[in-house]
């Protein structure tokens, strides 16, 4: 299997840190190294130089700070000597007194600072600590299961996240294919995108309509979808079909 791909290995993982996530969705190798910058025979982990990196990059930023995708985020800190403090206080930080961190640990449901307690515990009389305000994104981790839902979401649903199932393919949603049908491939993505969702304000086919509305990018038909057309896909898709009042929840 690892001759066939090489990232085989990476779909163990249960979670990634948002760097290594942002690798895989564009198609590259979090393992892949570079030369350092001071070409001193030290290697980096290779980020920027991966195709499609810095779009996948900002998106989950963007999504996680929406709190649209749920991560847990730590944070880069450092001690500060009481005379270095002025010289690095700015917007871009936080600055915690040495007896004040501890209180700032205890209030965290989800402690950023874990893996740094040994060395901020020591810090006393009138040493501070230097937090930056924006998380350190190549430790930071998002759950694996949540990062493909919200790639379902956005009508994201191939590449290394979503592997062909054995003994299937998807022929049907490549556009290059003898036989495509957009309708369907258009059914098959909106059907998937909303897999997991659970509450239909509106009724199930009100809001497969609507993400079908909100994702025009899903559409690979030529011509603009008509009103027909989308009924037809909200109609196959709908689930439940039983009709009634609509409910919160479906």
């Amino acid at each position: 299997m690892m001759d066939q791909d090489p990232l085989f290995l990476w779909r163990l993982a249960p979670d990634l840190t948002i760097e290594d996530a942002a690798i895989l969705i564009a198609g590259g190798d979090p393992s892949a190294m570079d030369p350092g910058p001071d070409l001193d025979g030290e290697y980096v982990k290779r980020t920027f130089r991966h195709p499609g990196f810095t779009p996948a990059f900002s998106a989950l930023k963007a999504a996680i700070r929406k709190g649209q995708l749920k991560a847990k985020l730590c944070y880069s800190l450092e001690r500060l000597s009481v005379h270095e403090v002025e010289h690095w206080r700015g917007p871009n930080c936080w600055i915690v007194s040495s007896g004040d961190l501890g209180r700032v640990l205890e209030v965290l449901d989800d402690d950023p600072f874990a893996d740094v307690k040994a060395t901020t515990n020591p810090l006393g009389g009138k040493d501070c600590a230097r937090i930056l305000r924006e998380p350190d994104w190549s430790r930071s981790v998002v759950d694996v299961e949540d990062l493909k839902a919200w790639m379902e979401l956005r009508g994201f649903t191939t590449g290394f996240f979503f592997p062909p199932r054995e003994g299937s393919t998807d022929d049907f949603l490549d556009e290059a294919h003898d036989h495509f049908a957009p309708e369907l491939a258009l059914a098959v993505s909106a059907w998937r995108a909303l897999a997991n969702k659970r509450t239909f304000i509106g009724g199930v086919k009100a809001v497969i309509k609507e993400w079908i509305a909100s994702h025009p990018g899903a559409w690979k038909g030529e011509g603009t979808l008509s009103d027909n057309a989308k009924d037809r896909v909200a109609t196959v898709i709908n689930w439940k079909q039983e009709g009634g009042a609509p409910k919160t929840g479906a």
